[in-house]
Parts: structure tokens; C-alpha cells; sequence
């Protein structure tokens, strides 16, 4: 599997396991602006990161599949 997959993967899933302990972590009262504007940063962080994991399954399956036509483009006689 590709690196830049992988990292990408890991990361989203760190960001999205730091979320929930924050949200968990949240008090009931007295919730501090700091506690909450981090938690925005991580819900609008998560998104982004999954939508470059989409581009790049995108992008490669693309690639694949062009391979793939040439090497049967290669194979038919003329």
C-alpha cells in the first residue's frame, strides 16, 4: 500500500480518536472557548483529510485503470 495512503489514513484516524476524547472530556458546565474552539479545528481538520484520501483512491484507481487499457490495448493484434 502507498505511503502517502497510509499516513493519510493514520492521521484521520488519530485526529478522529483525539476528537472523541475531547468531546468525552468536555465538562458538563463551565466549558472553556479554548476546549471548544479545538474541537472545531478537528471537526473541520477530519473532513479535510478525508477528502484528500478520496482525491488519491481517485487519482490512483484512475491510473490503474489506464494501465490497464494499455496493456490490453497491447495485447490486441492490429
Amino acid at each position: 500500500m502507498d505511503e502517502a495512503r497510509e499516513n493519510l489514513i493514520r492521521e484521520i484516524k488519530n485526529l478522529k480518536r483525539e476528537l472523541q476524547e475531547r468531546e468525552l472530556s468536555l465538562p458538563a458546565h463551565s466549558i472553556r472557548p479554548h476546549q471548544l474552539l479545538i474541537i472545531e479545528e478537528l471537526e473541520n481538520r477530519i473532513p479535510e483529510l478525508e477528502e484528500r484520501l478520496r482525491l488519491w483512491v481517485r487519482k490512483n484507481l484512475q491510473k490503474k485503470r489506464n494501465e490497464l487499457h494499455l496493456a490490453a490495448d497491447r495485447r490486441i493484434p492490429d
